[in-house]
């Protein structure tokens, strides 16, 4: 996927607000600039997914109502796979990977 960047406002562009003809060019600090910008959304996204994740587990004390911290761990697994869309795709990585398992280390027999 090409990512289109306005150079001038630093907006992310949609295919549809891109003219044919030639892209737009970023200098080297441009591109500086919009990197940074966008890192720093996904660590605010990282630490926001932590503390929703903290906040979520189960806590004798402070959080009595809360859900079991391995459940919680594999909801989030869960949300990264379906965020990324690619379920089918490692489903049948793990399913080669497991018929591959047995048949080399005669797992059945």
């Amino acid at each position: 996927m090409t990512l289109f960047v306005n150079a001038e406002t630093g907006e992310l562009l949609d295919q549809t607000d891109i003219e044919a003809g030639p892209k737009p060019v970023l200098s080297a600090e441009q591109l500086l600039e919009q990197l940074t910008r966008l890192n720093k959304e996904i660590n605010t996204r990282k630490e926001d997914i932590k503390q929703l994740i903290k906040d979520t587990k189960f806590h004798k004390k402070t959080n009595p109502q809360g859900i079991d911290g391995h459940e919680v761990k594999q909801i989030a697994k869960t949300a990264v796979r379906y965020a990324a869309a690619d379920y089918e795709e490692k489903k049948i990585e793990a399913l080669t990977f497991f018929n591959a398992y047995e048949r080399l280390t005669n797992y059945n027999d």
